[in-house]
């Protein structure tokens, strides 16, 4: 609420302040999202470095003690440990999201390069990968995961948490690969 004034402030100068308090709202979410990016990384990376001195069976222990989903632990365990600090990939302006994305792709440098130049959202970038990657299943004669049939038009990729990506040659295959494979367990509720 606006303090009383005598003076009415003039229109211009309110349309002024509320474009103001808008870019200054929007630069504080960019802030904001930039660090989830930075702190999914660096989680990541301290993931990685517990695992080298403790062996693999401590990352569920972390994500039970600490109370993290198992599929946060092993996203963010799995982008760390393809692109650690040094690599290439960590230096683009990309988020966590966009390098979720490329732990399924042969070369991703390439791939993050495209997206950059491209300024290919999330959704584009996974969009283009899976139809390269269709492309390249078809070609070389990659059958279905659940009925062993040969990838047609309407295949489907499916990804779950902590897991390689699958294709399969129809959704209603996808769905009954999924329901005839158990999901990774989370140690706790």
């Amino acid at each position: 609420m606006r303090p009383f004034s005598l003076h009415p402030i003039p229109a211009y100068q309110q349309r002024q302040s509320e474009t103001e308090d808008w870019a200054l709202r929007v630069t504080e979410i960019a802030q904001l999202a930039q660090q989830e990016d930075e702190s999914a990384l660096a989680m990541g990376d301290r993931l990685v470095a517990l695992e080298r001195r403790y062996g693999p069976s401590s990352l569920p222990l972390v994500a039970s003690q600490a109370g993290i989903s198992m599929s946060c632990i092993y996203g963010r365990h799995r982008v760390a440990r393809l692109f650690p600090p040094e690599h290439p990939v960590r230096r683009l302006p990309l988020s966590f999201s966009h390098l979720l994305v490329l732990l399924g792709v042969d070369d991703p440098v390439v791939w993050a390069q495209r997206a950059v130049e491209s300024q290919w959202s999330v959704r584009r970038l996974r969009d283009e990968v899976d139809q390269a990657l269709g492309q390249q299943a078809r070609a070389t004669g990659e059958r279905c995961r659940e009925c062993r049939e040969p990838l047609g038009e309407a295949w489907v990729a499916l990804q779950r948490a902590g897991e390689r990506r699958v294709r399969c040659c129809s959704p209603k295959c996808g769905i009954s690969y999924l329901r005839e494979r158990p999901a990774v367990r989370e140690p706790f509720g």
